[in-house]
């Protein structure tokens, strides 16, 4: 839910979209390593994701009135977006943790504008543009835990409490547009309608440069109970390059505080036990500028992981709100409630090795 305003103007809009599908799964199945009595050093994940990475979405109609020719009504509608489709690798030796993602990037973009005289008898113009995108897109993770209760090894178990430290990031990366634009002016006149093509070009190739980022973050956990963490990241937008669409960002940054508590998850008498009970708030600054003044963007977030059961294996229902708002409180402000829901299925028994005696 969106509400978007002005000194003017406000509207309000419901949308929706899919947050990402992924499928992961363990190299090494843990089930094999206690079935065969093995202790390995090394752990190997891999997961395969696909999730939404751009999207524009905008229909705005504005209506002006000139002494000379009357009401002069703009048109402006954006729609399509693009896309990720991942596939990372996750490697663990002891208390260090690495984990790369590769990616391809693709999608199409519409822009459509639209100029028509209401008041006199005058050509409308039409201007169609599309925009397909194609790309690699990489980022590396690394992550090392420190043990604050070392001593729990002595006698066979793992320490509860670890604060991790994490970094991800990537370079700039280069993308390939391909361009179709359409640009005509329509007559109409007693049922009589009359195109003129100013402009028209297909297949226009052309590239670009999405910006690298950079992520460092502390979190603390305390077994299974508590946890808390801290992160700050930065996108150099103003590296950005489109030769298809011309846009001015700039350097965006973001600040965000987690909390997570689940009281007790094998309290399987009380449900209440064990949710997991989330919280947080970010604050920070958005690629995008309105008089040369950079949008601001903060918010809040509260979400709950239910626990259940498929085929004996635990898995969880996601339940979030994001309360936020984005812009510039002098010009325009967007506020939004955002409420997700997800699925996080566990199994662990794929990849079985079967021995027979």
């Amino acid at each position: 839910y969106t509400q978007l305003k002005n000194d003017q103007f406000k509207n309000t809009v419901w949308q929706g979209n899919i947050g990402y599908l992924s499928l992961g799964f363990p190299l090494f199945n843990p089930i094999n390593e206690i079935l065969e009595r093995k202790v390995r050093s090394l752990y190997w994940g891999m997961n395969m994701s696909l999730m939404p990475y751009t999207n524009v979405g905008y229909d705005i109609n504005n209506i002006e009135n000139f002494e000379e020719v009357g009401d002069v009504e703009r048109k402006y509608v954006g729609s399509g977006g693009t896309y990720k489709f991942m596939w990372g690798n996750g490697f663990k030796y002891k208390n260090v943790s690495f984990g790369l993602n590769l990616g391809y990037l693709f999608g199409q973009l519409y822009f459509d504008r639209e100029l028509n005289f209401s008041d006199t008898q005058a050509y409308r113009d039409e201007l169609n543009d599309k925009i397909s995108v194609k790309g690699f897109v990489w980022n590396i993770g690394l992550l090392y835990d420190l043990y604050l209760d070392k001593d729990v090894f002595e006698d066979g178990r793992s320490p509860k409490k670890r604060i991790t430290f994490g970094f991800y990031g990537n370079s700039q990366s280069n993308f390939n547009t391909k361009s179709n634009s359409l640009y005509r002016r329509i007559f109409n006149f007693d049922n009589i309608s009359i195109a003129d093509t100013i402009s028209s070009n297909t297949d226009l190739v052309g590239s670009g440069i999405l910006p690298g980022e950079l992520s460092f973050g502390i979190n603390y956990r305390d077994g299974l109970k508590w946890r808390a963490g801290i992160s700050i990241s930065t996108q150099g937008w103003s590296k950005y390059e489109n030769s298809a669409k011309k846009e001015f960002l700039q350097d965006s940054w973001r600040l965000s505080l987690g909390v997570g508590y689940r009281p007790d998850i094998n309290a399987f008498e009380s449900f209440y036990k064990t949710v997991d009970y989330r919280g947080g708030i970010f604050f920070g600054t958005d690629p995008r500028s309105v008089d040369q003044e950079q949008l601001k963007h903060y918010g809040m977030t509260i979400g709950v992981g239910i626990p259940f059961f498929v085929q004996r294996k635990i898995s969880f229902l996601n339940l979030g709100v994001e309360i936020g708002r984005l812009g510039i409180k002098q010009s325009i402000q967007n506020t939004y409630a955002k409420f997700s829901f997800g699925f996080t299925l566990n199994d662990d028994e794929w990849f079985l090795k079967r021995k027979f005696n």
